[in-house]
C-alpha cells in the first residue's frame, strides 16, 4: 500500500505542454514567463494560451496544475487575439494624436484587412501619423495592463474617454456574471473596455499597416494583406457596395447598434423591421433578375458563395423572380461532375480534396453547357457519393427561354467556364454581411455569424452536433480562401443574405446546441467563444419569418424546401 501522509501545500504548479513536456514553475508565475522559458527563440510569438482549453490572456497565473496550448496567429483564436488588440493599438494611437476623432471598425474587407472610419474625414497625411505612432508604441512595447473596476468607476471611465457606447455591454456582462466588477485595460493613461483576451504588450504586434481609401481607411494586420489592400484601396468593391446599403437600411430601421435591436425586441416591435428587410431582399432579388433578363444572352448564371450564406434558398427565389420577368429557368447540379474517386486530388495532408477545382470534371463539364447553351440535348452524368463512381443520368436540353442556374463553391472561378463565351453567363456573389456591431471598435464577424447559421441547420437537417460542425469549421474556411474569396470581385452582382435580426431568432435554437460540447473537447474554446457573442442578444422566436425567407433555410419551415426549378417539366427525368 502507497505510503500516505500529511504534507505543506504545494508552492508550485506543473505545466503540460503541446509537446508532452512538463514545465515547473512557482505559483503566481504568469503564463508569459512560462511560454518565454519553454520557448525561448521567440516569446513574441505567442499572443493568448488555452490553460485546460479556457482562453487566457498571458498575464494569467494559473493557480494549479494545467495542460498549457500557446496561441499564435496560425490558430484561428491567436488570430483573433491579434486583430483585437491591433484594433486597440489603433484607437489608443487616434487618442494620442486626434483626440477629437472617433473610430469605427465595420467589416473584414474581400481583399485583407478591416474596413474603418472616422467622426470627420481623415487625410492620407493625418492617417500616416497614426501608423507611425502605432509604430511608436509597438517599438516601445508599451504594457496593456488589466485592472479590475467597479461599474460605477467603469461607467465613469467610459464616459470621461467617450466611449458611452460600451457602457451596455459592461453592465451585461456583469449582470450576466453576477458581478459588480468588471475588468478594463490601460494603455499608457488611456482606460478601455474590450471583449475578449489581448496581448500583454505592443511589442507583439509586429505585422501592421493603415490604408487610406475614398470613404475611409484599412488597418491590415500582414504584409501580404497590405499588399492586396493597396492595389484595392482606391476601388469601391462588390463586398463595400453591399455593405454601405445593408448601413443604409439599418439606419433607415434605426437599429444601428446591439442595444438598438434588443429594445425593439423587449417592446415587441420586431414585426415592421421584418417586413422591411424582407422587402429589401426581394428587391435586391428582383433587381438581379432584371438585370439577367435585359442582358438578353445570358444561358448560364451562377451562384457562389461561402457555407451557410442561402445559396439555395437564394437560387429557388432567383428562379421565381427570373419567371417573372419571362424566363424559365432550369437547376444544374454541379456536382453531378465530380470526377470517380480514384482521379480525385488530395491535399497537403494525402486526404481526398473534395473542394479543389480539379475534383471535378471541367473537360465534360464545359462540353456539357456549351451544348446545352447551343440548344442540343446532353446526357448529364449521376454521381454516387458513396461509393464515389458516376454513371448515366437524365438526358437535359433547354427550350427557347430557358436558362441553366448552377450554384457551387467554384461558381466565380473562371477555370469552370473558360470554353463559354462571356456573354452566355451571369455571375453572382452571396454573402451574410451585417453592419450591426457590438460597439465601434467591435464587428461581428461573418465567419461567426455563418457558423451559428451551419450549427442550427446541421443540427435539424444531418443530426450533427454542434461540436462536429465546429470541428469541420477548419477545413471549410479553408476551401473558402482558396476557391472562393479570391474571384468574389470577379461578380456581376453580389447579394447581402444577412438580417439584422438573426442572431437573436438563432440564439435560442443554437444555445442548447453549444452547450452541450464539454470543457474537455477541442470545439469548447470557439463553443464558448460563440455562447458570448449570443449572450448580447435578446432572443426572438420564428412565428415572424415568412415561409420563403433565407434564414428559413436555417430554422426550417421553407415553403421553398421542395421547390425544385425546371424539375416538373416533362422534358427532365428526375432521379435524384
Amino acid at each position: 500500500m502507497a505510503e500516505i501522509k500529511e504534507t505543506s501545500p504545494r508552492t508550485n504548479v506543473y505545466i503540460t505542454l503541446p509537446d508532452k513536456r512538463i514545465m515547473c514553475a512557482p505559483l503566481g508565475t504568469k503564463l508569459k514567463d512560462i511560454i518565454a522559458s519553454a520557448y525561448p527563440e521567440d516569446p513574441y510569438l505567442y499572443l493568448a494560451a488555452l490553460c485546460d482549453n479556457v482562453m487566457h490572456t498571458l498575464n494569467y497565473a494559473p493557480r494549479r496544475d494545467i495542460f498549457l496550448e500557446p496561441l499564435t496567429r496560425k490558430h484561428e483564436l491567436g488570430r483573433l487575439v491579434y486583430n483585437r488588440s491591433l484594433v486597440l493599438l489603433m484607437v489608443t494611437a487616434f487618442k494620442e494624436v486626434f483626440p477629437e476623432q472617433k473610430v469605427f471598425t465595420d467589416y473584414r474587407r474581400p481583399m485583407g484587412g478591416l474596413f474603418c472610419r472616422t467622426s470627420s474625414p481623415i487625410s492620407k497625411e493625418d492617417l500616416k501619423k497614426v501608423e507611425d505612432k502605432m509604430w511608436e508604441m509597438v517599438n516601445d512595447d508599451i504594457p496593456v495592463d488589466f485592472e479590475e473596476k467597479t461599474i460605477e468607476e467603469g461607467e465613469k471611465i467610459l464616459l470621461e474617454e467617450k466611449e458611452e457606447d460600451k457602457i451596455y455591454f459592461l453592465k451585461t456582462i456583469a449582470e450576466r456574471a453576477k458581478k459588480n466588477t468588471a475588468w478594463f485595460v490601460r494603455v499608457g493613461k488611456y482606460f478601455d473596455y474590450f471583449h475578449g483576451p489581448l496581448v500583454v504588450s505592443m511589442g507583439y504586434l509586429r505585422r501592421l499597416a493603415l490604408r487610406s481609401t475614398p470613404s475611409g481607411f484599412i488597418l491590415v494586420p500582414s504584409q501580404t494583406d497590405v499588399k492586396r489592400a493597396e492595389a484595392m484601396a482606391e476601388k469601391v468593391t462588390l463586398v463595400d457596395a453591399a455593405f454601405r446599403r445593408a448601413v443604409k437600411l439599418a439606419n433607415q430601421l434605426e437599429v444601428g447598434t446591439v442595444p438598438q435591436l434588443n429594445e425593439i425586441i423587449r417592446k415587441g416591435e420586431t414585426h415592421e423591421g421584418i417586413l422591411v428587410s424582407e422587402s429589401a431582399q426581394s428587391s435586391q432579388i428582383t433587381a438581379i433578375a432584371r438585370e439577367i433578363a435585359e442582358r438578353g444572352a445570358v444561358k448560364l448564371v451562377l451562384i457562389a458563395g461561402p457555407s451557410s450564406s442561402g445559396k439555395t434558398t437564394f437560387s429557388k427565389r432567383l428562379a421565381i423572380a427570373l419567371q417573372t420577368c419571362g424566363i424559365k429557368p432550369v437547376t444544374l447540379e454541379m456536382d453531378r461532375y465530380f470526377v470517380e474517386r480514384d482521379k480525385t486530388p488530395r491535399d497537403e495532408k494525402g486526404e481526398y480534396d473534395f473542394e479543389s477545382i480539379h475534383a471535378m470534371d471541367l473537360t465534360l463539364l464545359d462540353h456539357d453547357l456549351n451544348e446545352l447553351i447551343a440548344g442540343r440535348e446532353v446526357t448529364l452524368p449521376k454521381y454516387d457519393f458513396i461509393t464515389g463512381t458516376r454513371s448515366v443520368g437524365p438526358k437535359l436540353r433547354l427550350k427557347e427561354g430557358q436558362i441553366l442556374i448552377a450554384e457551387g463553391i467554384h461558381g466565380l472561378n473562371p477555370l469552370l467556364t473558360q470554353g463559354i463565351p462571356a456573354k452566355s453567363i451571369f455571375r453572382i456573389y452571396i454573402s451574410p454581411l451585417t453592419p450591426l456591431n457590438l460597439d465601434r471598435h467591435h464587428h461581428i464577424s461573418t465567419s461567426d455569424s455563418r457558423m451559428i447559421r451551419r450549427i442550427v441547420r446541421d443540427a435539424r437537417t444531418r443530426g450533427h452536433s454542434a461540436e462536429q460542425t465546429i470541428m469541420r469549421w477548419a477545413s471549410i474556411r479553408r476551401g473558402e480562401y482558396k476557391n472562393i474569396f479570391p474571384y468574389q470581385e470577379q461578380a456581376d452582382a453580389i447579394f447581402n443574405s444577412m438580417f439584422l435580426y438573426e442572431l437573436c431568432v438563432l440564439k435560442p435554437i443554437a444555445e442548447p446546441l453549444l452547450l452541450q460540447i464539454s470543457k474537455e473537447s477541442p470545439a469548447y474554446p470557439k463553443a464558448d467563444s460563440l455562447l458570448r457573442l449570443l449572450s448580447f442578444f435578446e432572443p426572438m422566436g420564428t412565428q415572424l419569418i415568412p415561409e420563403n425567407s433565407i434564414l428559413r433555410e436555417f430554422v426550417g419551415g421553407s415553403s421553398l424546401e421542395r421547390y425544385l426549378p425546371g424539375q416538373f417539366e416533362s422534358y427532365w427525368s428526375i432521379d435524384n
